[in-house]
């Protein structure tokens, strides 16, 4: 479960993805000879959401959206490791297209406490209070 403060309202995109680190597997080095025992970090493991993002409209500004979603990971990996990365793309009328308007990532299965700066209310944080949590 995840829920996002949308700022203004129109059509936005959200997408959740899973990664894991901490896999030590093979790596081609082209300078110094292959690695046998490369430590991969934030390899991709799963899209709760589409890939390309889940369509949403907000019709207010200033609204709580909240996404439930759930997947299944694979047996090999380990969830000790695993961290959500979430990031929300509105659409903007003038291109004609999506842009990343804000990103988040967490690790599995804690809350993500807000960091605001009250001086900074104006970067599209109005309404909500430091110290509240985006929860995954």
């Amino acid at each position: 479960d995840l829920s996002a403060y949308i700022k203004e309202s129109g059509s936005y995109k959200i997408t959740a993805l899973i990664l894991e680190s901490g896999i030590v597997g093979p790596q081609a080095d082209y300078i110094n000879g292959n690695r046998t025992n490369y430590v991969h970090d934030r390899v991709l493991r799963g899209a709760f959401s589409s890939a390309t993002g889940d369509l949403f409209e907000i019709t207010e500004d200033n609204q709580i959206k909240d996404f439930a979603y759930s997947l299944t990971v694979p047996a090999e990996c380990r969830m000790d490791n695993m961290e959500v990365l979430v990031y929300i793309q509105k659409f903007d009328p003038e291109t004609s297209s999506y842009y990343v308007d804000n990103s988040v990532s967490c690790d599995l299965g804690k809350n993500k406490t807000l960091d605001l700066d009250s001086a900074n209310w104006g970067d599209g944080t109005e309404g909500i209070k430091p110290g509240d949590d985006i929860t995954f």
